[in-house]
């Protein structure tokens, strides 16, 4: 269960965005794009479904792979609310 906190934390970074980016609907899809990754991943890898601590979405894998994520596209979204004219 701790593992879910940091990812829980750094995807709460690509939702916000979404949301002032694309309203409720962008924060609703990305949600739903997340929440389908999760099934689909062990689908297509059944043999790492023990070890899920590890590899999956929500494992020390998913983590290192949404740090980058979030802190790019929080830069991106952070620099272009910096571009709107007050």
């Amino acid at each position: 269960m701790l593992l879910f906190v940091l990812p829980t934390i750094l995807l709460s970074l690509l939702h916000t965005a979404a949301y002032l980016q694309y309203g409720v609907w962008g924060a609703a899809l990305l949600h739903g794009a997340v929440n389908s990754w999760a099934p689909t991943y062990f689908l297509l890898y059944p043999q790492l479904l023990d070890e899920r601590w590890l590899w999956g979405p929500v494992g020390l894998q998913g983590v290192a792979t949404l740090i980058p994520v979030a802190w790019i596209v929080w830069k991106m979204y952070a620099r272009s609310v910096d571009k709107t004219p007050p």
